[in-house]
């Protein structure tokens, strides 16, 4: 399953690729939702689930390259 969180934004999660044939034929399913408020939070869930509560994923395009500094080394462990 993959999922997609775009800033705050929007967000989709499933198995089917965005594409065609997922969207037509495969036997693929996913949901999608919209909405600043949600979507933020979940950005922020996902962050702390995968990094142990050491990334918070606020958002803030002006901490994007510390965050990614924090990821890299989370994920060097």
């Amino acid at each position: 399953m993959t999922s997609l969180v775009h800033r705050l934004l929007f967000v989709t999660v499933g198995s089917a690729n965005i594409n065609q044939r997922s969207m037509a034929v495969d036997s693929e399913i996913n949901i999608a939702a919209s909405g600043q408020e949600m979507v933020g939070k979940l950005r922020q869930k996902i962050f702390e689930l995968h990094s142990d509560k050491s990334i918070h994923g606020t958002g803030d395009p002006e901490r994007v390259s510390d965050e990614f500094d924090k990821w890299k080394k989370t994920y060097a462990r």
